[in-house]
């Protein structure tokens, strides 16, 4: 089932909103569910603390590689 939720935006940025839809050639609405869905993926900023404390910890426990490329990754 769908639900209708309301937004308040400045002038512009619907204007700029419903050229970017336009662009993608898509409604406003889907849109808005096109970039739910980007926002949703992307790692959140404690994610990303977390596994930096985690690569910090492994670093001083000597559990890292060094490598001479990427290739190295591998073996």
């Amino acid at each position: 089932m769908r639900q209708v939720l309301s937004a308040s935006f400045p002038t512009n940025v619907v204007t700029d909103i419903k050229r970017r839809a336009k662009k993608k050639k898509v409604t406003v609405s889907s849109y808005f569910l096109y970039l739910y869905e980007i926002e949703k993926d992307m790692i959140s900023e404690e994610e990303i603390i977390v596994m930096r404390d985690k690569a910090r910890s492994n670093y001083k426990r000597g559990k890292t590689k060094v490598i001479k490329s990427l290739a190295d990754l591998t073996t």
